[in-house]
């Protein structure tokens, strides 16, 4: 139920501004991580996919029904591992080689957004296992309180600026 009320806010925040082309959407998504021999199946709450390319996600959605405070430190492995698994695919989003990572999660009425780093040497070693030095950097915003009408507002700002952007390239 969680998932799916987060989906409608995100949804209802961009249907017809112009430039939009992308959507969030409910969908499962499982995506595999494999480190040689051993590996993990990430699954994913939803995610904003292009119009035209309704397989390849380009920001991810997370949901749990308890406050973030009493799910960690579980909740940021399991994001930390989602995103990993998301790096790894080979039909990731061309922003992400620039650095663009974007999680929307909602923990209870509280909703976060992720933002992330990284370097080519991190998604070398993700997909190559090359050694290096430097590692993937997920920076936490928030919370922003559902029930808060300034909060949504704020966040349905980020949201839209974030929206704008997929799909151009950048």
């Amino acid at each position: 139920m969680v998932d799916f009320a987060l989906v409608n806010f995100l949804q209802a925040v961009c249907p017809k501004v112009p430039g939009v082309k992308s959507h969030w959407v409910p969908t499962r998504f499982q995506m595999r991580a494999n480190f040689g021999q051993i590996g993990y199946t990430a699954i994913l709450d939803g995610g904003l996919c292009i119009w035209e390319e309704p397989g390849n996600v380009e920001a991810l959605l997370e949901c749990k029904a308890l406050n973030r405070d009493s799910a960690l430190p579980g909740v940021q492995f399991q994001e930390a591992s989602q995103i990993a698994a998301w790096l790894m695919q080979k039909n990731r989003p061309a922003s992400v080689e620039t650095g663009r990572i974007f999680l929307v999660s909602q923990n209870g009425k509280e909703i976060y957004i992720t933002l992330g780093t990284l370097d080519r040497q991190y998604l070398g070693y993700l997909t190559r296992g090359q050694n290096i030095s430097r590692f993937l950097k997920l920076y936490l915003y928030g919370p922003w309180f559902i029930h808060n009408a300034n909060h949504m507002e704020d966040l349905a700002e980020i949201i839209l600026a974030f929206v704008l952007k997929v799909g151009d390239g950048k």
